[in-house]
């Protein structure tokens, strides 16, 4: 089946490359300018020399895609109708002489002197990296993964830069298709035709050897079907969990809890797991202090789950994966360390929505409890990871509720990648 927007937006770069063909030879290349003097100078061509045909504007506001068109240095000189929406723009002179990062609020565009395109993290940006493969002249298309300051919002980008030319200066056309919803569809199907249906298939595989032997003998498979069942509805519950916590629509339910016995009970239940096998589960008492705090217990061991289960998932067999609790000022942190090291490269993106090591479909693990802590507990997640001392995630929380509300909005903005 045709793809009638991507045809549509072919052909408008067509045509505009041809406007410019036009009009190449008419004028002197321009002399260097500042930022500024550039971003309008490059505008004011534009205009000039691309957009004479009155339809291109009209054309170009009705698209569905996002679309901006950027000058050498990637700060914007263009912006049709739906970039401008997307961000809750006046107007597209607001858009004028910025880059992509900072229009979309990504946490890592102001990390850099440079500004977007300046910071460690970028070298993994789609859209930085396509928009330099077209600056030296060729076309590129990428997923981008972008993580914003506000609320911890995650958004998924196809990018699409094509470069072009304006009285002898080189410009790039970008084409943003917004496809969020398909990588929560991929995350959903995921969960629901594997996890779940390999839990159930556990479930069955007891109940059968159940159904074979005499009841005295059955005892053991029940438990063990038991116990995959449970797994089974907490895997459903993480996932609509997930759903309403991205749509703001999670309940929080304060009760007060016991940080050391959280933690033996959550180590207690991995051991078992079968992601635990041949590896071993360490909680370091002489780092650890019993801490009684206020939070949500349902969402906390489902952050700190996940910690572990990623700790056991990286560590080799026989390895260990250990664990720590104790005050630090008016927080409790939790820490979770195993001892293999990330490429720095994973690093950089472990945190983005629908990025992971495990293959597609993967990747919500680490974006659901950092999003979770940031957004909901006024937490903050973070890790360390080198070569020689492994790598350690830490949550820290509040110990008083009560200062919850007036913490949970600086901790979200200042989110980063690591500690």
């Amino acid at each position: 089946m045709f793809n009638r927007p991507a045809i549509v937006l072919n052909s408008l770069q067509q045509a505009i490359q041809l406007e410019m063909e036009e009009h190449r030879d008419k004028h002197e290349n321009l002399q260097p300018q500042t930022d500024s003097e550039d971003v309008s100078r490059a505008a004011d061509l534009l205009e000039r020399e691309v957009f004479t045909h009155p339809s291109l504007h009209p054309m170009l506001d009705a698209m569905l895609e996002m679309v901006l068109v950027l000058n050498d240095q990637r700060r914007v000189v263009y912006a049709n109708r739906a970039f401008v929406d997307s961000i809750g723009a006046d107007g597209k002179e607001e858009l004028l002489g910025r880059r992509v990062g900072e229009l979309l609020d990504c946490v890592h565009a102001l990390e850099s002197p440079e500004g977007c395109g300046g910071a460690e993290a970028c070298i993994t940006c789609g859209a930085n990296l396509a928009n330099l493969k077209a600056l030296r002249g060729r076309s590129d298309r990428r997923e981008c993964r972008i993580l914003r300051c506000r609320d911890f919002d995650a958004l998924d980008l196809l990018v699409n830069v094509t470069p072009i030319q304006v009285e002898g200066r080189n410009m790039l056309f970008c084409a943003f298709t917004d496809i969020s919803e398909q990588k929560r569809r991929q995350a959903l199907e995921r969960t629901f035709f594997h996890d779940v249906l390999n839990t159930a298939g556990v479930v069955a595989g007891y109940t059968r050897l159940m159904t074979a032997v005499d009841a005295e003998k059955a005892r053991p498979f029940a438990a063990k079907s038991y116990a995959a069942t449970e797994t089974l509805i907490d895997e459903i519950k993480a996932q609509r969990e997930l759903c309403s916590a991205e749509r703001g629509e999670l309940e929080v339910h304060p009760t007060e809890i016991d940080s050391l016995e959280l933690l033996r009970t959550l180590s207690e239940a991995w051991a078992q797991h079968e992601v635990a096998r041949n590896r071993s589960i360490d909680i370091d008492l002489d780092h650890s202090e019993s801490v009684i705090f206020t939070s949500d217990l349902v969402l906390l061991r489902r952050v700190l789950a996940n910690m572990i289960k990623n700790a056991l998932e990286a560590t080799p067999e026989d390895g260990v994966v250990t664990l720590t609790c104790l005050r630090v000022g008016g927080t409790v942190e939790f820490t979770v360390h195993n001892p293999t090291s990330m490429p720095r490269t994973v690093a950089l993106q472990i945190f983005k929505r629908s990025f992971s090591t495990k293959g597609k479909g993967h990747g919500l693990g680490t974006y659901s409890m950092k999003m979770i802590s940031e957004r909901y507990l006024s937490g903050k997640v973070t890790f360390n990871s080198s070569t020689g001392n492994g790598t350690v995630f830490r949550a820290r929380y509040p110990v008083a509720w009560s200062v919850l509300d007036e913490h949970l909005e600086p901790l979200a903005k200042r989110s980063n990648t690591s500690a």
